[in-house]
């Protein structure tokens, strides 16, 4: 065998081993949080219930049944999974033909638009701007606007095929943008001579690798899809469940989905390296001095004109009590659900408050929420992602499982579904704050930011080594890292676990009287959901395009953030 056989050999063999090792540290964290519920949510859920009180040393339950009833967790949990996850391959299998039909669309433009420059350039131009649309879209802001189109249209979500089907495909949506995005790096960096036939054979194979990556998000989608569907799944339960407390429930979902995202990646870990090894030689396998530089087509204008957007945004966000019209709170009754007019710009709430101002203030706390998380991970995972580099310069199989060990807690922490470990950590909190909040994003965010800084020296621009790539880096990893924050921030608060009442915030105030009132006053729902869709665009826009114009080999930054 070669040496490049037995490294091959070795990296599969050290990706089963380091899978069954997630699933142990995993399963050992859990047993620790069974013993950490505070004592004054015990007491709390003691005082609801109508059987005997529970222990408060909740070590000590018998943690195979519900709290709230004899049924045992897993029957509890397999009369939901089947569903969720049935829903989740049917939305998987769409969105990869999707994917692919919207990467055929592509290569044929590219191919009649080789000239002129001017052409060139715009093709870049609308196909950043769509991806990143696509890629950016908050899945809870879509399935509003798909509950806001089904009372328009009079119909009411049921179990019909027709419905499912439809549901499937909103929730394909966001992996399609990533699959095409991830495509689109495939694309940019072949060879001039590559053969059609092969490199359709290579998209192919890798899309449905990074689908298979891709898990987590997929049943963090169905998890949101399901709070607007009657069929019974994991998402609503879990929802559920969180909401009442049933820990046993909580801790046997998350380990559950927990193992299915750890088998499934390690299968597309291993179709990777087996993937990578028969096409050595190609691009993949090919040194980072001989790469070919990205093929972009984004001007450099386009990159100044969406980053002094974002720095808009983030003035908008420092100066919105003095842009704000009326106070955050300040309540109107006599003009409670008036629509847009010259005194309230944007329309009321049902208490008077004036929309505009709490979009203003709501901007403030997700923005700077955003900022200030973004700084700090981007910082601690560039000295994370430095060292695993370091490791990894040894170029040979000690390097690689040195990298692996370094990066071993991004490996744990992202096996959970990034909203069933969001979820989970609050779930132990009985009163909310904005910088609790804050903080628990942080610890969920980390290890994806680290590994957009692992993506960043796997696939650097040519002739940049470990270090300058991560270096480089940096200015798109904050980006990427605080419309990820954004985006978790916003959907703990639709989901009814971020901001205490009254505070605006972009998701809760979508969630709350944004779909409580989309019949009588859908604009209630539209600035919400339009504002943060906006800001979260613009920021994974600038990112993706100073990623192309630093000359990174791979557009799977951004969806490191969902994984």
């Amino acid at each position: 065998m070669s040496t490049e056989g037995k490294r091959t050999l070795i990296a599969a063999v050290r990706k089963v081993v380091f899978a069954g090792l997630i699933l142990i540290v995993v399963w050992l964290i859990l047993l620790a949080l069974r013993g950490a519920i505070p004592a004054r949510i015990i007491e709390q859920l003691n005082e609801g219930m109508q059987t005997k009180p529970v222990s408060l040393d909740s070590s000590t339950w018998d943690w195979t049944r519900s709290l709230w009833g004899d049924n045992t967790v897993s029957s509890i949990i397999g009369d939901n999974l089947g569903n969720t996850m049935r829903f989740t391959a049917l939305s998987g299998l769409i969105s990869l033909i999707m994917a692919g039909v919207l990467l055929l669309i592509g290569a044929l433009i590219s191919s009649i638009t080789q000239s002129p420059g001017w052409l060139v350039k715009l093709r870049g131009i609308l196909r950043l701007v769509l991806v990143s649309r696509g890629a950016g879209m908050p899945m809870f802001v879509i399935s509003t606007f798909l509950a806001v189109f089904a009372i328009a249209q009079r119909t009411t979500p049921d179990n019909s095929a027709a419905y499912i089907l439809w549901a499937a495909f909103v929730c394909a949506l966001l992996p399609t943008w990533l699959l095409v995005q991830y495509g689109h790096g495939i694309i940019a960096n072949r060879r001039e001579n590559t053969p059609t036939a092969k490199l359709t054979q290579e998209i192919a194979v890798k899309l449905i690798i990074r689908l298979l990556k891709l898990v987590g998000l997929m049943l963090v989608v169905a998890i949101v899809a399901e709070q607007l569907m009657i069929q019974p799944g994991i998402g609503r339960l879990l929802i559920s469940e969180v909401g009442g407390r049933d820990f046993p429930v909580i801790f046997g979902i998350a380990w559950e989905l927990v193992v299915i995202v750890v088998v499934v990646k390690l299968i597309a870990e291993l179709l990777e390296i087996g993937c990578n090894y028969s096409m050595r030689g190609k691009i993949a396998e090919t040194p980072a001095a001989e790469q070919p530089v990205v093929k972009t087509g984004i001007p450099k204008g386009w990159l100044i004109f969406s980053s002094v957007v974002v720095v808009l945004i983030i003035l908008i966000a420092l100066f919105a009590p003095l842009l704000a019209p009326f106070g955050q709170n300040e309540i109107h009754l006599m003009d409670r659900l008036s629509s847009p007019s010259a005194k309230y710009l944007l329309g009321t709430d049902q208490l008077g408050r004036d929309i505009l101002s709490r979009l203003l203030y709501g901007i403030r706390i997700d923005v700077l929420i955003g900022l200030g998380c973004a700084v700090v991970l981007s910082l601690v995972a560039a000295c994370w992602g430095t060292l695993a580099a370091y490791c990894r310069k040894m170029n040979n199989w000690l390097g690689d499982t040195l990298e692996d060990v370094v990066m071993l807690p991004k490996d744990i922490v992202c096996s959970f579904p990034w909203l069933v470990l969001l979820l989970l950590l609050m779930s132990v909190f009985t009163d909310y704050s904005v910088f609790l909040v804050a903080v628990i994003t942080g610890i969920v965010m980390l290890p994806r930011t680290a590994g957009i800084i692992q993506e960043a020296y796997h696939f650097a621009p040519g002739k940049k080594d470990w270090l300058q790539s991560v270096l480089w880096s940096i200015p798109v990893v904050f980006l990427f890292t605080t419309a990820g924050v954004i985006i978790y921030f916003s959907t703990s608060s639709y989901l009814g676990f971020g901001m205490p009442p009254g505070v605006p915030e972009l998701g809760s105030m979508l969630s709350n009287e944004g779909r409580l009132y989309m019949q009588t006053a859908p604009w209630l729902a539209l600035w919400p959901g339009l504002c943060l869709s906006t800001i979260i665009f613009f920021f994974v826009m600038t990112g993706d395009a100073l990623l192309e114009r630093l000359g990174f080999r791979s557009k799977a930054f951004w969806s490191k953030t969902m994984e």
